[in-house]
């Protein structure tokens, strides 16, 4: 081919036409593909930058799914954090209430028993008298010295228990009630427990060494059988309320464990660290969120929200006033820590939520700019096409119309 000799018409026609179909093979490819940049021959620069700024579009697009992550797992503590904080005020009220009722304690029946009839002296041949010792519940003994021996008889003994100065609490009531069963009597402590104690005082049968049943005995008393401490009304409705106090109590640690995300929980003091940017170095954007153990807290009340379990065993559960003190103490302590925090996690939320939203903005901002540098323009393109083959076409009929030159010189010759 490089033998034959164009003429100079036919070869610039015959190049014009070449050019002509290298652009519409050009511009063909950018209408299929969409871009006017598809290889970095194309145009190095832009080539090279947008396939920059895609990348860190891409980075930052996989950062979107730990964002949403960590902003879930933000709002399920929130959540939680609410519902205890409704709990705690529940167990509040319940604290409260058992505050408001009349203090609650036990009543314990002690019987001494007598083979003289009623009405004969308890202890008429002997001049020894009997101590009773009161223990309120929850508080420290008290004794009550009575005359009971010593020539009374069982009524009289009866009358001096409970007419005894001794026998009054501050508020006057009455610390110990004495009654008799036949020839028995019998003490009723109330709010507390009743104990007796001998004291010989004179009493020619008893001598020092002898035991309190001993000298008991020697009184004309039979040994004193105490029966079983029961709580009061007032206690037993305390012991109630107390029993729904830990009731409420293990569900706040329940919600507590339950209120994860992911397997990360920040109210059980995990810890959450949220990246914004791609970098790893000393710019690295991120934030750390340290949790909380908002469990109610061990039975001793030495962790998490610091709620002590209540012994209900018995004759325990808020029957002393100083414990439903200190209970409700430590509902005012959990309550503002559930509000600081609650406050604290919602800033670091609308954090994680600001910083998806503007990753999303800046990840379609990367896109765009990538876009331009390499997107064709579909009109363009389109317009160029329809260009090239008119171009292509007049080419053509140029390159006919210098065949026909040359075919007029051997019309001459033959």
């Amino acid at each position: 081919m490089s033998d034959i000799s164009l003429g100079r018409g036919i070869r610039q026609n015959l190049f014009s036409l070449q050019q002509s179909s290298d652009l519409i093979a050009t511009t063909q490819n950018r209408l299929a593909t969409g871009k006017k940049v598809n290889t970095a021959i194309d145009n190095p620069t832009n080539f090279f930058t947008a396939q920059s700024l895609n990348s860190r579009a891409k980075d930052l697009n996989s950062l979107l799914d730990g964002i949403s992550n960590s902003l879930k797992t933000v709002e399920a503590a929130d959540n939680g954090i609410r519902s205890i904080t409704k709990l705690v005020e529940n167990a509040q009220s319940v604290a409260r209430q058992a505050r408001a009722l009349t203090q609650g304690g036990t009543t314990q029946t002690l019987t001494a028993g007598a083979d003289a009839a009623t009405g004969a002296a308890a202890g008429a041949a002997n001049a020894g008298q009997l101590s009773l010792s009161f223990t309120p519940t929850g508080g420290s003994a008290s004794s009550i010295d009575i005359a009971v021996g010593g020539g009374k008889t069982l009524d009289e003994s009866i009358a001096a228990i409970n007419d005894a100065s001794t026998n009054r609490s501050s508020s006057g009531t009455r610390l110990v009630t004495a009654s008799k069963d036949g020839a028995k009597l019998v003490l009723t402590a109330n709010n507390g427990a009743v104990t007796v104690n001998a004291a010989p005082s004179g009493n020619g049968a008893a001598t020092a060494g002898e035991s309190d049943d001993e000298i008991i005995t020697a009184l004309g008393l039979g040994s004193p059988v105490a029966g079983t401490a029961k709580l009061d009304s007032a206690g037993e409705q305390r012991q109630a309320l107390a029993k729904q106090y830990n009731a409420i109590r293990e569900q706040i640690t329940k919600l507590a464990q339950d209120s994860g995300f992911n397997g990360v929980n920040l109210l059980n003091s995990d810890q959450l660290s949220v990246a914004f940017n791609e970098r790893t170095d000393a710019d690295k954007a991120q934030l750390t969120i340290q949790g909380t153990d908002f469990t109610a807290g061990k039975d001793d009340g030495s962790s998490g929200l610091k709620l002590k379990a209540i012994d209900v065993t018995n004759v325990s559960g808020f029957q002393k006033n100083t414990d439903l003190d200190d209970v409700d103490s430590r509902l005012n302590t959990a309550l503002a820590n559930l509000r600081s925090t609650a406050s604290t996690f919602g800033s670091q939320l609308a954090i994680v939520q600001t910083r998806k939203d503007f990753t999303n903005e800046l990840v379609n901002t990367l896109k765009s700019g990538a876009d331009g540098l390499v997107l064709a323009n579909s009109n363009e393109e389109a317009a160029n096409l329809l260009t090239l083959q008119t171009r292509q076409q007049l080419s053509s009929q140029a390159l006919a119309l210098a065949s026909q030159q040359e075919q007029s010189v051997l019309r001459l010759l033959g």
